[in-house]
């Protein structure tokens, strides 16, 4: 019960910090609300050039769609234009508001589509309803990602297609928190996991090696067909800063930032990691979740002391599967860090692209 609701506090913060500004909406301007969304709508694909291929637009004709994390449209926008049937979630009433809204102002039809507000963790769907499950930048908002994975992997037709990003560690993103959070905060052993998990965006937020990504996913019983870190605009700081943010001394390091170098070495340190995996025909788990013992399908936002020591799971930075992080106590321990390993190539020519 204590977890349960833990869960449910963290998930009612999560909900007032998106309530209060809807993901993209800060990049919106114009004399007029299809003005505004409209630069919204620019900001997103020219910021992230290799978000419209990975999310596969093109490909969606006919194809019914589930879109977990709406936004302020763009995407939804997206799905529907290009002949999709769409159905999109939000935690947040704000979000489902701006992208109705959002497709009105552009002339584009409501049905078939569909908009509602519903829990990521407790899909409102049968089963095997969609081709592709969609989300990008959400599953690591919410207490419970194995919950909402698993939920993903329920609503999919056997043989459908989930695309999702999630946030990667380490990351230039997660450096520069760290070096402001944790070093000039009097904290340098924090792990980029934990100032993740307390500085960016909503509270609890959540960052994953690729392994761990990995063997997350497929213990919510997907077969995983790749994982790839990518740059992203905030590891350029080719982005608008929050109000925290704004002070003179962030103006000093977002004009001195060394942006090449962040190309230079390429998408292995990138926030954004994408994940492509396709629902099994039978809900056995892969040999990599058998190895693991599961953790990722038993996670739960609980503080440490509610659990035994073999209860707990492994600590953030091992080669095993994490759970979630712990609640912000004081007095919690930090999380030992290891050396990371790459499976994957980085893209210096993507990277070059993002600063464009």
């Amino acid at each position: 019960m204590e977890r349960v609701a833990l869960n449910e506090e963290l998930k009612q913060q999560v909900q007032e910090h998106w309530e209060e500004e809807t993901c993209g909406t800060r990049y919106g301007h114009g004399e007029d609300r299809e003005a505004y969304f409209d630069a919204i709508y620019r900001s997103r694909y020219e910021r992230t050039g290799y978000l419209r291929e990975f999310a596969g637009f093109g490909e969606a004709r006919g194809k019914r769609v589930l879109e977990i994390g709406v936004g302020a449209g763009s995407d939804f926008r997206s799905w529907v234009e290009n002949g999709a049937r769409v159905t999109g979630i939000d935690l947040t009433e704000a979000a489902v508001a701006l992208t109705a809204e959002h497709l009105k102002v552009k002339g584009l039809h409501t049905a078939p589509h569909e908009l509602r507000r519903a829990d990521a963790e407790h899909l409102p769907f049968a089963d095997g309803t969609f081709d592709v499950v969609y989300s990008y930048g959400v599953f690591h908002h919410t207490p419970n990602p194995a919950a909402a994975l698993s939920e993903a992997h329920r609503v999919l037709k056997p043989g459908g297609e989930m695309r999702a990003m999630i946030y990667h560690a380490p990351s230039w993103t997660g450096f520069l928190l760290w070096v402001r959070w944790g070093l000039l905060a009097g904290r340098p052993f924090a792990s980029q996991k934990r100032v993740i998990f307390e500085k960016l965006e909503s509270p609890g937020t959540k960052a994953y090696r690729v392994e761990e990504a990995s063997a997350l996913v497929a213990s919510a019983g997907f077969r995983v067909v790749s994982a790839e870190p990518r740059l992203c605009p905030g590891d350029f700081l080719n982005i608008l800063p929050s109000e925290r943010y704004r002070g003179w001394p962030y103006r000093v390091a977002w004009r001195l930032y060394p942006r090449w170098l962040v190309a230079l070495l390429g998408d292995r340190f990138g926030l954004n990691l994408l994940i492509r995996a396709t629902r099994r025909e039978s809900r056995s788990r892969s040999p990599d979740a058998r190895r693991i013992g599961g953790a990722a399908g038993r996670s739960h936002y609980a503080p440490p002391s509610t659990r035994s020591r073999m209860q707990q799971a492994p600590a953030i930075g091992e080669s095993r599967l994490a759970s979630p992080l712990q609640p912000l106590r004081p007095g919690n321990a930090g999380y030992p860090r290891r050396r990371a390993t790459w499976r994957h190539r980085s893209s210096n020519t993507a990277a070059v692209r993002a600063l464009r």
